[in-house]
């Protein structure tokens, strides 16, 4: 290495150790970064680089990168163990360098954890996805219980199965049963409860649903009394049990478990009503909130405006809901208007990033009465040509 190009690498050295991450060079809105030895992707490109060291101080992972081009992966170590909720990028660049030189902050979650040799692992992909920014969609699901529907979302590349409890005769057992499906094809089971009752949460939990959704929230307290009963200690107050289905049946160490758990499940409640519409900003703010789900049937209703989706009272309510969300760093679900991508594409562009994009129900019933239009058609050009002695082409 040349002498100026040494002295500006220990000079970039220095200064990525030493500047404070507030500087103006800091590109603060980096949604969504992976890790891996060979990349760094940023903003869905990708550029080569190497990580020079890195290092965990509580909650938050430090890495120094070397990057020759503008990139987005890091090591499958820290790919395995960093999913990025806020990051922060200094990004110092000379002349006299033909690289980057890169300090990223990140806070750190994991989904899988090592112990004793040992390796659990929680699968949710669809909560992968959507802290990363991407747009999800969610298949609901309240009139099918056989366990191949869950295949049949796979294969179908949707991440989640909305498993609605709510508006449904589904009974615990069978919720369970789908929810294991989902577990071991890929798909996160994510339900809705029909209430906010301690033991609908834990139970749903503990059968091994990915995120729970709660309706009806109206207040902070009822927010606050939700994630009590939802999370493990220090969170919560819910109570302990091995052997759990989302960890494969695996016997995992209670303190190991509880913190995976607190983590990697997520707790999601509902905004319906104009009044919770207020108060989002405080709901997220509540540690151990993972997320919103905006219920907008039941917005538009309480707003005297049922059904009418292009109402500016319910676009305004739905976009301060998403800025919301945004400021706090936790995803945003839209539900009840499945068929209006038009929509739906502009809640996303603000920051939502996933909805209740179609139903069982609805799904075949489309295809039922497609098919039923086509039969009617073929029948009277039947029909038609049979009265005139000829037969349909």
């Amino acid at each position: 290495m040349t002498r100026p190009k040494a002295e500006a690498l220990r000079g970039l050295k220095a200064a990525v150790g030493s500047r404070p991450m507030a500087q103006s060079d800091e590109l603060r809105h980096l949604r969504h970064v992976c890790l891996t030895t060979e990349s760094l992707r940023y903003t869905g490109q990708l550029y080569p680089c190497r990580l020079e060291r890195s290092r965990l101080v509580e909650k938050e992972r430090i890495c120094h990168i070397k990057t020759e081009r503008p990139v987005m992966t890091l090591s499958s170590h820290h790919a395995s163990i960093c999913r990025l909720h806020l990051v922060s990028l200094l990004v110092l660049y000379h002349k006299h360098l033909n690289y980057v030189y890169l300090r990223v902050i990140m806070h750190t979650q994991a989904s899988t954890v090592s112990t004793n040799g040992s390796t659990f692992t929680v699968s949710n992909p669809w909560r992968d996805r959507i802290l990363r920014g991407e747009v999800c969609s969610v298949m609901s699901c309240k009139f099918f219980i056989s366990n191949e529907v869950a295949m049949m979302v796979k294969m179908a590349g949707i991440d989640g199965m909305f498993i609605d409890m709510e508006h449904s005769v589904l009974t615990i057992r069978d919720v369970s049963q789908l929810i294991l499906a989902c577990n071991y094809v890929g798909v996160s089971p994510i339900v809705r409860i029909p209430s906010k009752s301690h033991w609908q949460l834990s139970r749903i939990l503990d059968a091994g649903a990915a995120a729970v959704v709660i309706p009806h929230c109206e207040t902070v307290q009822h927010i606050k009394d939700i994630v009590r009963d939802s999370k493990y200690a220090p969170l919560g107050i819910r109570g302990c049990a091995n052997n759990q289905p989302i960890l494969n049946f695996q016997a995992v160490p209670t303190l190991v478990q509880n913190d995976l758990l607190n983590r990697e499940t997520m707790v999601i409640p509902m905004i319906e009503t104009p009044g919770a519409v207020e108060l989002a900003d405080e709901f997220f703010a509540v540690n151990g909130v993972d997320g919103i789900l905006v219920g907008s049937n039941d917005l538009c209703t309480d707003l005297g405006i049922p059904g009418q989706y292009d109402n500016p009272l319910y676009i305004q309510s739905v976009e301060k809901i998403i800025a919301a969300g945004v400021k706090a760093g936790k995803p945003i679900g839209i539900g009840g208007i499945g068929g209006r991508l038009d929509l739906l594409e502009r809640f996303f562009s603000l920051g939502a990033t996933w909805s209740l994009s179609g139903g069982d129900g609805s799904i075949l019933q489309a295809g039922m009465n497609k098919l039923g239009k086509a039969y009617a058609e073929i029948d009277g050009r039947v029909q038609a040509s049979r009265m005139n002695g000829k037969v349909a082409n």
